[in-house]
């Protein structure tokens, strides 16, 4: 059967294309699809971002330029001499405020990849981003399956039939046997029914055998190496050794933060030690694909010199998810774009930078909290307000006006990094709720 749905290697192409400004029927080339494809994929799966320019408010109103209203929140305490250069965007409660849409949003190619005015536009923008792309396209599959394909009628139909037999003590297989016309569906079929509750009147009490088998035992996912000779000339001595040649290469730590055991949901985060700029990145498992889907979609959204730059060296842990260091170091074409090298067992203590952000995260995502309401845009929330706390070693900067003096706006906004006031930041579970 031909493939039909795009796959997440696909999605990661048409982010890099986009960025490069490349337009639909080039994309659609490139991965083998057609124009309409696109445009549908990237009008149904882009993400809304109201991004803040460095120092400026977030301002959408048409008459921003020329309208002098001042404190139109109130606050007889505001000092802004306009509401449009307010960075809480308190312009809102005006009575005037008009919303302005940019007009590439509303045509080709409806996303603000590749635009140049990001660094000066105070307008809503909507972004497609593969990894969030995919993760959305999953959902909506994942939704599209759920419940059964049975109308009311028929589900009171099939139980009228099914109930008196059942009474009698015979069983699904011998009832679907002997009235397979009327019936219509599988014996498996039937049995699913009756355990989502879709024949109010049957339950699996009332089935010969059914109670007596344990459920199954869903299996282990096991998708990454358990060979450790990946290790070999990676370990800390190694490291050390490597830090000692380079003494002003920039060293960047990469982890896992778990849910739940019940749950397999889980963020991958990598932290800059320069700047203590933590990214994170929502995985469905902790598996050594998602590992390197997460880093692939961060590789994109920088390209390959960004990358090499902010990334050149990476310590790690010795989880199995890490287990393939050649692909996290190389891109697709097998250049080398950064080293890694793992802690040895049992120290976290080895990358501590790394740990003690995750205690800010466990503010807001408690040890134990359930995943399965993140979003990556609600990851890239929290991490956001976790980048812009003040932090004593920078004399009460945050890691994020670290990252801009060192790096730049431009490089700040394609990871997705956002300027939120010292007054405004929150860590609190209420954040993401």
């Amino acid at each position: 059967m031909a493939k039909t749905h795009l796959t997440l290697s696909e999605r990661i192409i048409i982010e890099g294309k986009l960025n490069n400004g490349e337009s639909f029927a080039e994309i659609a080339r490139a991965v083998g699809k057609d124009r309409s494809t696109i445009s549908r994929e990237v009008q149904n799966h882009s993400v809304e971002k109201r991004k803040r320019t460095f120092n400026k408010g977030f301002n959408d109103c048409r008459n921003r330029y020329k309208c002098p209203v001042s404190c139109a929140c109130g606050n007889d305490r505001c000092n802004r001499k306009a509401c449009a250069d307010c960075v809480r965007h308190c312009g809102r409660n005006c009575g005037s405020y008009v919303q302005e849409v940019c007009r590439k949003l509303l045509a080709v190619p409806y996303v603000c990849n590749g635009c140049k005015n990001t660094s000066r536009c105070t307008l809503a923008r909507a972004y497609y981003e593969a990894c969030a792309a995919d993760e959305k396209y999953r959902s909506e599959l994942k939704n599209s399956r759920r419940g059964v394909n049975l109308t009311k009628n028929e589900a009171d139909r099939l139980q009228t039939l099914i109930k008196p037999l059942v009474d009698r003590g015979q069983s699904l297989q011998a009832i679907n046997m002997t009235n397979a016309e009327q019936i219509g569906r599988s014996t498996k079929t039937l049995y699913t029914y009756v355990n989502s509750g879709v024949f109010p009147q049957i339950k699996n009490i009332d089935l010969p055998r059914k109670v007596v088998y344990r459920p199954r035992k869903k299996k282990v996912d096991h998708s990454y190496k358990k060979d450790r000779g990946y290790k070999e000339g990676r370990r800390k001595e190694d490291f050390d050794f490597f830090l000692k040649e380079h003494p002003q290469i920039r060293v960047a730590e990469m982890d896992t933060v778990e849910g739940p055991r019940i749950e397999r949901r889980c963020l991958l985060t990598i932290q800059m030690l320069d700047c203590s700029v933590q990214l994170g990145f929502l995985r469905e498992c902790n598996s050594s694909e998602t590992v390197l889907a997460s880093m692939d979609c961060l590789k994109r959204r920088l390209g390959s010199d960004d990358f090499k730059r902010l990334f050149p060296v990476i310590l790690t842990d010795n989880g199995g998810e890490f287990s393939n260091p050649e692909a996290i170091e190389t891109d697709g074409r097998g250049e080398i774009l950064t080293r890694v090298f793992y802690c040895h067992p049992l120290a976290s203590w080895e990358k501590g930078d790394c740990e003690n952000n995750h205690a800010l995260i466990r503010r807001i995502l408690p040890k134990g909290a359930t995943m399965s309401g993140l979003t990556q845009e609600k990851v890239d929330l929290m991490m956001n307000h976790i980048n812009n706390y003040p932090r004593p070693q920078y004399n009460g900067k945050s890691a994020y006006e670290m990252f801009v003096f060192l790096h730049g706006i431009e490089l700040a906004e394609k990871l997705g990094l956002e300027h939120i006031p010292t007054d405004a930041v929150t860590l609190k579970p209420i954040l993401i709720k």
